[in-house]
């Protein structure tokens, strides 16, 4: 079977009948809903004067012999319109706070009580919310917590409804192989990005992280995300940045070459999306160590495993001052642990972490990495030295 694409439009009251009676499935790395109210505002006021909207693009996805079809992208403008015709707009509450932060890089210099916003808060919503509470809106009105919601009127007639449309293109991959799947859809995540709609680097990695769900607990693992830098808001350990700069380093032999070249310095997302394309299989990279390369015939899971044990044994579930303290730290131990196979001797870490303590005092004390932490050569240079402490505490 060969892939194709299909292009139509559908009524807006027809896709608003598709999410309620979900049939179409918004895939767990999609992001959340993000939009703000004016931008909702917006699209009511485009599509009633039938100006014009991107068009929505649909997936198919067969996963255990049952088709599914995948919002690829189109979620924010699906989700305002159902919340249109519900007449409802999610608020801040207890219930839907997000506790996802943004992810860790090196532009993490601190910001001050004033140029922080509540704004900044995610809110843990998508449709999903409503539709778990019915498939009709008499149903969804009567069964959910209506104080967590703003009402809106835009005093739409029925006619809207059934006179409006929302184009899309429907993509139909080879269905027969998983794999031929997944590359199919990556090169989709990709192309989206390269046409002007680019993903913010939190949506986008979980975008990508879905091309080979296996790996997920590698790409993304849970402990990462107790382990943030505590700048407001607050932001995750970004646990792709350790494993594409090991791996490139790893690959290379060499601190110095890690990043640099094909404008990696000035866009470093791009350097990390590619160590997932590497990855993943779907294009390959010399720069970039393989799975084999990495752990050979051993069990990956197993060294995240121990890896996650002496996070709790160092205690490293913590908040950091800054992507420096946090690299001071990280670096040698995903190194060692994740790249060598080799375990940390814990009768010494006491003394380990005062030698780790002292490395990052001396970067905070000349100011250089904690002004351009970005820069190539102080984020080698903490690799460096990061690396050769833990070398000397491991296990014989």
């Amino acid at each position: 079977m060969e892939n194709k694409v299909f292009y139509g439009e559908y009524t807006l009251r027809h896709w608003i009948n598709m999410i309620l009676r979900k049939e179409l499935i918004l895939p767990d790395y999609q992001r959340f809903f993000v939009w703000k109210e004016k931008k909702m505002d917006l699209l009511i006021e485009t599509l009633q004067e039938k100006r014009f909207v991107p068009p929505v693009s649909i997936g198919v996805y067969m996963e255990d012999e049952e088709k599914q079809n995948l919002i690829i992208d189109g979620q924010q403008r699906l989700t305002c319109i159902l919340l249109a015709f519900l007449g409802l707009f999610p608020e801040k509450s207890e219930d839907f706070i997000s506790h996802e932060r943004a992810l860790a890089d090196e532009r993490d210099e601190g910001i001050d009580d004033e140029d922080y916003s509540e704004d900044d808060e995610l809110l843990d919503w998508t449709f999903k919310k409503l539709t778990e509470h019915g498939k009709t809106k008499d149903a969804i009105l009567s069964n959910l917590k209506l104080q967590n919601y703003k009402r809106k009127d835009y005093n739409l007639p029925e006619t809207f409804w059934d006179n409006t449309f929302l184009g899309f293109s429907y993509m139909v991959p080879d269905l027969s192989q998983e794999k031929a799947q997944l590359k199919y859809y990556s090169k989709v995540f990709r192309d989206i990005n390269i046409q002007g709609q680019r993903l913010q680097p939190l949506e986008s990695r979980q975008a990508l992280y879905f091309l080979d769900k296996d790996l997920l607990d590698l790409f993304s693992p849970s402990f990462a995300h107790d382990i943030i830098i505590g700048l407001k808001p607050a932001k995750k350990m970004d646990f792709v940045r350790y494993l594409s700069l090991l791996s490139s380093c790893v690959k290379l032999n060499s601190y110095y070459w890690v990043a640099r070249g094909n404008g990696y310095v000035k866009e470093m997302e791009r350097f990390y999306e590619n160590f997932i394309f590497s990855i993943v299989g779907e294009s390959p990279m010399e720069i970039f160590a393989s799975m084999d390369d990495i752990f050979g015939a051993d069990d990956w899971h197993r060294r995240m495993q121990l890896l996650e044990l002496r996070i709790n044994d160092l205690r490293l579930k913590m908040t950091f001052a800054s992507i420096v303290q946090m690299d001071t730290y990280f670096f040698g131990l995903i190194y060692y642990i994740l790249f060598e196979g080799k375990d940390i001797d814990l009768s010494g870490k006491q003394s380990l972490n005062q030698e780790l303590e002292k490395l990052y005092e001396g970067y905070k004390s000349n100011n250089l990495h904690s002004r351009s932490p970005n820069a190539l050569k102080y984020m080698q240079k903490r690799m460096e030295d990061s690396i050769n402490t833990y070398a000397q505490h491991l296990l014989s």
